[in-house]
């Protein structure tokens, strides 16, 4: 049929801004563009008929957007899982943002040490992005650590599942370039 009957998860881009140069992605060379409010709110309209029961808030950076608080509440307030993925840069900056908006954080950490991180993601941020996942945590709100496995950092898995032991993170995955 042409009718679209249930939606259990959807992911939205918020923005296409980004605070990461990363190999892998070029995102961050285009201007950036964000999701109007209006349309977030039409979208949430439709979540109880749809059956939604989790929204995944990306982007670019989706805390770059600068209504992503009031996204999220958004979503939050139809009954909605809402889980943010984020490379980390803004979570110790907006910390208590994230506290009773979001079910769940998503951090991509493509690094177990600092040289690995900086060079797939051209920024010089690991230690920042584990200050921020440590802050999260002391927010009880639950951290999952996601790492691109690719050539530059395979050698980095068990430092990598040292760095979510370290951070009190509730569970790491890896994903293939």
């Amino acid at each position: 049929s042409d009718r679209l009957y249930t939606l259990p998860l959807v992911v939205l881009y918020l923005t296409d801004g980004c605070n990461s140069r990363c190999v892998t992605c070029d995102i961050w060379r285009n201007p950036r563009r964000n999701m109007k409010m209006e349309l977030v709110e039409e979208i949430a309209s439709t979540f109880q008929e749809l059956q939604v029961r989790w929204v995944l808030l990306s982007g670019g950076e989706a805390m770059q957007h600068p209504q992503w608080p009031q996204i999220a509440r958004c979503f939050r307030d139809e009954g909605t899982f809402v889980m943010l993925l984020t490379n980390g840069l803004l979570l110790r900056k907006q910390v208590d943002d994230l506290v009773g908006n979001v079910d769940e954080v998503i951090v991509s950490l493509d690094g177990g040490f600092s040289a690995t991180y900086d060079a797939i993601r051209g920024v010089d941020a690991y230690d920042l992005v584990l200050d921020g996942i440590r802050a999260v945590r002391s927010r009880g709100i639950p951290v999952a650590i996601r790492t691109t496995i690719q050539l530059s950092n395979f050698r980095d898995l068990l430092q990598i599942i040292q760095a979510a032991i370290d951070t009190d993170s509730n569970r790491v995955s890896f994903l293939t370039v």
